[in-house]
C-alpha cells in the first residue's frame, strides 16, 4: 500500500530536480546576457541600453518554470509527477518554490537596471534604490511566474494553444493603458508618489499586497490543476 511521501521530502526532491533541469537554460541565458552587454559596451551605447538588456534577461526567468510545465505535459512527464504518492499542494509548492528560486536570480538583473535608470529620475542614491527594489521586484516577479504556472497547469494544452499564454500580458498592458488614460503615465505617477514622505511605503505595500493576492490565486490554480490532471492523448497534435 502506497503511503504519502512527506511534503518536506517531496518539495526538497522536486526543487532539486527543477533546478537541475533549468541549469543549462540558465547558463545559456546568462551567457547571452554577457554577450549582449559586451556588444552594447563596444558599440558605445549609453547605460539605458544596458538597463534594457538587464530587464529583458530578468523577465526571461519569469516564464521558465511555466515553459517546463508545458514541456512536462507534452512529453508525458506530468503523468509521472501527478502519479507520485504526494498531495497536490506539496507538488504545487515545489513548482512554485522552484519558480521563486529562478525569479530571485532574475530579480538581480531587473534590480540592477533600476539602479542604473531610477536614481537620476528619483534623485535617490543607487544603493538605496537597489535595497528597496530587489525584494519588491522578486516578490512581484514570483507572483507573475506563479500565475503563468497556474494557468499552464490548470488548463489543457489544447486550451492553452487556443487562448494562449499571452492573455496575462494582454491584461497587464490593458490595465496600464487604462491607468495611463485615467491618471497619466505610470512612471510619472510612481515618481510623484515616491517623492512624497509616505509615498515609498504606500507603493511598496501596494506591490506586496497585490502580489500576495496573485500568488494565492496562482497557487490554487496550480494545486487544482495537479489534482484534476488527466493525460491528453492528442496533446502533441496541435
Amino acid at each position: 500500500m502506497n503511503r504519502l511521501i512527506s511534503p518536506r521530502r517531496i518539495v526538497g526532491s522536486l526543487l532539486g530536480l527543477e533546478f537541475r533541469r533549468v541549469r543549462k537554460q540558465v547558463l545559456h541565458t546568462l551567457g547571452g546576457a554577457l554577450a549582449a552587454v559586451g556588444v552594447v559596451a563596444l558599440a558605445g551605447f549609453d547605460s539605458s541600453a544596458v538597463g534594457f538588456i538587464a530587464v529583458a534577461v530578468g523577465l526571461s526567468f519569469v516564464g521558465m518554470s511555466a515553459m517546463h510545465v508545458l514541456k512536462d505535459k507534452l512529453d508525458g512527464t506530468m503523468e509521472f509527477l501527478a502519479g507520485l504518492p504526494a498531495t497536490p499542494p506539496s507538488l504545487a509548492l515545489a513548482r512554485c518554490a522552484a519558480a521563486s528560486g529562478l525569479t530571485a536570480l532574475g530579480a538581480i538583473f531587473v534590480t540592477a537596471a533600476c539602479g542604473i535608470v531610477l536614481p537620476p529620475l528619483l534623485d535617490t542614491p543607487a544603493l538605496r534604490v537597489v535595497i528597496v527594489a530587489y525584494p519588491l521586484v522578486w516578490f512581484s516577479s514570483s507572483a507573475a511566474s506563479w500565475l503563468l504556472i497556474g494557468l499552464t497547469m490548470r488548463y489543457t494544452v489544447t486550451r492553452l494553444a487556443s487562448i494562449g499564454l499571452l492573455v496575462p500580458f494582454v491584461v497587464l498592458f490593458g490595465v496600464l493603458w487604462v491607468f495611463d488614460r485615467l491618471f497619466g503615465s505610470p512612471l510619472d505617477v510612481v515618481t510623484d508618489l515616491v517623492a512624497r514622505d509616505s509615498g515609498p511605503a504606500i507603493l511598496a505595500s501596494a506591490i506586496l499586497l497585490s502580489s500576495a493576492l496573485v500568488m494565492a490565486a496562482a497557487f490554487r490554480l496550480t494545486r487544482d490543476g495537479i489534482a484534476r490532471y488527466r493525460p491528453e492523448p492528442d496533446k502533441v497534435d496541435w
